[in-house]
């Protein structure tokens, strides 16, 4: 019965939300997989230095986008470290209707690209809520694998804000994702302003040939490959 009411609660507020933008923070936790390994010092400037970064979603009724806000990098505020361990790259598009996301990238050697990537995750309700920035939210997990290794991710999303987004492109709750933790990394929300004045106009990322995560995998295969000749 409650899992009803989350369903039905963002269908009763829809026509109330039209638009809207979240800031998020970049916070990194313990991790030892890192912390004990040859890479345990990069792992050191990225916790350090993630606090010079944000990220946006950009979001209206159909469709949302998600991207790093630009950032003044100096000497004492190394944030490249930062951004590779957020696992962040590029552009990441969204519309509600479709079970892809797309992803713009820059990759050396291979220029622009944009990557289309399966989304569709299999989330498990907890029955637990807290409050974040005075928004009631809902706890959700999943997991997720890369290279054979696999982690959890731990989402709080809020059914008064109807849009099924989050950043780096999770997604697919009753609500915005207000908070992602994805292993280690903390993606936490700063700020929100709904339903802006200005209309919210969000473009699909087209800089690029587009490609599978396959794909993409042979061009990167190929790469190394040819540079090894």
């Amino acid at each position: 019965m409650k899992y009803l009411l989350y369903i039905l609660l963002p269908l009763y507020v829809m026509g109330q939300i039209k638009n809207g933008s979240a800031q998020y923070s970049l916070t990194f936790g313990e991790d030892e997989k890192f912390e004990k390994s040859e890479i345990s010092s990069f792992y050191e400037i990225a916790k350090q230095n993630a606090k010079y970064i944000t990220f946006t979603i950009d979001f209206n009724e159909s469709e949302m986008v998600f991207y790093t806000n630009e950032h003044l990098e100096s000497d004492n505020q190394n944030i490249s470290f930062s951004l590779s361990f957020s696992g962040v790259n590029g552009v990441y598009y969204k519309n509600k209707f479709d079970d892809f996301l797309f992803n713009q990238v820059e990759i050396e050697g291979l220029g622009n690209l944009v990557v289309q990537k399966d989304c569709v995750y299999n989330w498990n309700f907890a029955n637990e809520t807290k409050m974040i920035n005075d928004f009631l939210c809902y706890k959700a997990t999943t997991t997720k694998t890369i290279d054979s290794f696999t982690f959890p991710v731990i989402a709080w999303y809020c059914p008064k804000i109807p849009a099924p987004y989050g950043p780096k492109g999770y997604g697919g709750l009753p609500g915005l994702i207000l908070e992602l933790q994805e292993r280690s990394t903390l993606f936490g929300l700063v700020k929100i302003e709904l339903n802006k004045q200005e209309t919210v106009n969000i473009k699909k990322p087209s800089k690029g040939k587009v490609v599978t995560e396959k794909q993409l995998e042979e061009l990167l295969e190929k790469q190394i490959f040819d540079n090894h000749d």
